[in-house]
């Protein structure tokens, strides 16, 4: 499995032309942006690419998050104070869940 990165934080619409050119598996987006509130960046995400499963970072998560992210397009919700094993472990299991 190969994970690419990108930051887009000098142009807002970078990310979105990146994902629209780069046919993604799986997205990780993160609550905590200078430029777009994460939950919009996700819910951008997912309507370029709804059949793609998005993982969003939250520090901390509380019941607000646990609902709007879901909400807003992402198959789960990882905590920024967790290890990267937890977060490839749950990125794994969303990619898990796209039917063959």
């Amino acid at each position: 499995m190969r994970f690419e990165r990108f930051d887009g934080l000098g142009d807002f619409k970078f990310p979105f032309k990146f994902i629209e050119s780069f046919f993604p598996l799986g997205i990780v987006t993160d609550l905590s942006l200078p430029l777009i509130n994460g939950l919009e960046e996700t819910h951008f995400l997912k309507k370029l690419t709804p059949a793609v499963p998005a993982v969003t970072l939250s520090a901390p998560i509380d019941p607000f998050v646990e609902k709007k992210a879901p909400a807003a397009g992402a198959s789960a919700v990882v905590s920024k104070y967790d290890s990267v094993a937890v977060l490839i472990g749950k990125a794994r299991e969303v990619l898990d869940e796209i039917p063959a």
